[in-house]
């Protein structure tokens, strides 16, 4: 749990990959905050909308940060409550 469950930017370098990424190495994020989470709960689902970021077609990357000392912690797809995007177009 935290008191500031995390805000939401855009990355503009989408050239990483997962399995060469790490603290040393991430990209920078783009200083506006898209979204963000105040109080969030141990084990609990949260929503983002990142709308915002979406402008066309292409590959996005999204870096979260907190102004709390006690951020939460999110999990990775090999945790057990994998992340997960859902995507609604419309035409």
């Amino acid at each position: 749990s935290s008191n500031a469950g995390g805000r939401f930017h855009r990355v503009a370098d989408t050239s990483w990959i997962e399995t060469g990424i790490n603290w040393n190495n991430k990209p920078a994020l783009d200083p506006t905050v898209t979204a963000s989470l105040s109080s969030v709960k141990s084990g609990s689902w949260y929503e983002v909308d990142i709308t915002p970021l979406i402008t066309g077609d292409g590959t996005y990357s999204v870096g979260i940060d907190s102004t709390s000392s006690n951020g939460a912690d999110y999990s990775s797809r090999e945790g057990a409550n994998k992340p997960l995007l859902t995507v609604v177009t419309t035409p």
